[in-house]
Parts: structure tokens; sequence; C-alpha cells
């Protein structure tokens, strides 16, 4: 009996070992090092998705289908919402990185992270992936890339149940890897969101809505330009969670 208690505690154990959570990766403030101007920064800028709205917390079919029902007419304006702004975000971050002196190469393909081997290292900012064989396939010393996943609004559900207001967001993940360390030398998660407050319940155009969309895009703008422009300090420092 006592050997198979030990048996079944080190079963256990052994899950909760398996189940912990990887800690975070934290952000990385981007050191404007004038030893690196000329290096060469390749850069990988996503398409900017399209405008949604989604509930999350709806989990189920018939869930999604209250909510639909329940925004149909905040779905009707979003539906002609557009991300227009965001699209000069890949250029204007290729300008700041001219204009510091650094070498870019702008890659016509975009890049996936399901291409590349899992990267063991202790070491801080290590990524999870292992970036290093593109130095020599795209020729450049460190690799530049943004991607938004997410563009538009969302109101959360428990089930059928709204749980908040609509709100703006931008969501997305920007950094510089170096290609010869696997080391962030920037990494800027992107979670810009705005809530329009009570003044939302005024349809048929909901204009507080609107407007907190498009603060959340511009903000996403300031954000990232600003987090790559600013003169930082000698090393990198880390902040809040991703």
């Amino acid at each position: 009996m006592q050997t198979l208690r030990t048996a079944i505690l080190s079963v256990c154990m052994l899950s909760l070992v398996g189940c912990a959570s990887i800690p975070p990766q934290q952000p990385v403030a981007f050191n404007k090092n004038p030893a690196q101007a000329e290096e060469t920064i390749a850069v990988s800028i996503s398409d900017v998705p399209d405008v949604q709205i989604t509930y999350p917390g709806a989990s189920c079919l018939l869930c999604l289908g209250v909510a639909a029902v329940a925004n149909t007419g905040i779905s009707t304006e979003v539906k002609k919402l557009n991300s227009d702004d965001l699209q000069p975000l890949g250029s204007e971050l290729i300008e700041v990185l001219e204009n510091s002196g650094h070498a870019v190469k702008v890659l016509d393909d975009k890049f996936s992270l399901k291409k590349l081997k899992k990267f063991e290292s202790t070491e801080i900012n290590a990524a999870r992936k292992d970036y290093r064989p593109l130095k020599n396939q795209l020729q450049a010393s460190h690799l530049l890339v943004v991607n938004l996943d997410y563009v538009g609004i969302k109101r959360d559900y428990a089930s059928y149940v709204p749980t908040s207001e609509p709100y703006a967001i931008v969501q997305g993940l920007a950094y510089i890897i170096n290609l010869t360390t696997n080391i962030y030398e920037w990494y800027l998660p992107i979670q810009q969101r705005h809530s329009p407050g009570q003044e939302w319940k005024n349809p048929p155009s909901y204009p507080a809505l609107i407007n907190a969309y498009y603060q959340a895009i511009e903000t996403t703008r300031e954000q990232v330009l600003s987090a790559l422009s600013a003169d930082m300090p000698e090393d990198n420092t880390d902040s809040a969670s991703e």
C-alpha cells in the first residue's frame, strides 16, 4: 500500500512539474547603440488583419448566436471600419531604423515561427525558438518582426450574459532578435485597449465606441514607434509581463 501511495505521489508531482507554466517573456527596451548601426536588420511586417468583432467567453454556438444578435447594431458599424491608419507602420519603422544608421533589408516573404525549432537556454531574454539558422539565410545580423493579430472590437461574455461593455482593442507583438545570440534586443507586447465608457450606448452609429477604436489605432502606432525611436540606456530593462 505504501509503495502504491508513493507511486501515485510521484506521478502527481511529475504532472505538476510538466504542467508548470513557462514564465512569459518580459518586455525588453531597445538599445540605440551606435556600435550596432552598421549591422543589417531584416524586417518582416505582417499584414494588418481585417477589423472584427468577437465575444470572448461566449463559448458555445448558441451563446455566440445570442451575443451576435444582441450586438447587431454594433456589428453593422464595425463592418464599416478599416485599419488603413495602421498600414504605414511598417514603412515608418523602417524609416526610424534607417535614420538611426541601420542597414535595413525588407523581406518579401512573411515570416513564420512554424519553421523554427525549439531553443533551450537559461539566458535572460533568450528566444524559445531558434532563429540562428536565419542569419545566413537572410544575410542579416538581426531580425525585426511586427505582427498584429487582432484589430477591432471585443465584448466579454459569460455564456449568454455580457460581462463588459464593448471595447476597442489592438493586439500583437514587435521584437528584434540577434541572429547570432538568439537573444531579444527589443521585445514589445502590443495591447492597446480603449473603453468608450457608458457613452457607447448611443445607436445607431455608436460614436463613442468608434472613437475608442481610432484611439486604439493611434496609440498603437505611437507605442511602437516611440519604443523603437526613444533613446534607451546602455542595458536592456525589463518591465510588465507579456
